[in-house]
């Protein structure tokens, strides 16, 4: 989670305004960056499944809460 903060502050700092693609070789580093910057408590990041080669367009706070709530309620996000 540190490299990721990190990284979240280069980004910001020199791309401030651009649009940014971030390619991740497995679910795990979208599923820690959503919750981040949603502010999910860290040991809920499980509850983010994100699949390999999963693409997500414009990654908010407010997407990220949809997500969870969606893979809570609905049963296709729980028959995985």
């Amino acid at each position: 989670a540190v490299r990721l903060r990190q990284l979240l502050s280069v980004l910001e700092t020199q791309y401030s305004g651009d649009t940014v693609l971030l390619i991740f070789p497995d679910g795990t580093g979208p599923a820690l960056l959503s919750a981040m910057m949603a502010g999910i408590d860290l040991n809920r990041v499980h509850e983010l499944e994100f699949a390999p080669s999963e693409i997500r367009l414009n990654v908010t706070m407010e997407s990220t809460f949809a997500l969870l709530h969606r893979q809570e309620t609905e049963p296709t996000y729980q028959d995985n």
